[in-house]
């Protein structure tokens, strides 16, 4: 799995969670301190983000990243 797929991946899980709660980027942005609506799109559509923002956001979302070990 190269990079491109592993953040679409992430960002598929991130969407699933806010169509779960019925939460809009900018609901989540109004209420994370420093999140901002844009940011969580880019984590969404696997482009360029920090860290960071992934953190926040999962954290805000009830969400764990969880590593294993790549398949041979």
């Amino acid at each position: 799995m190269g990079l491109y797929e592993a953040k679409k991946e992430i960002g598929d899980a991130v969407r699933a969670r806010l169509d779960e709660r019925g939460l809009s980027y900018q609901d989540v942005s109004d209420s994370v301190n420093g999140l901002s609506a844009s940011e969580i799109s880019r984590i969404t559509c696997a482009e360029d983000y920090s860290l960071n923002s992934l953190a926040t956001l999962l954290t805000a979302l009830d969400l764990k990243l969880e590593f294993k070990e790549k398949a041979q």
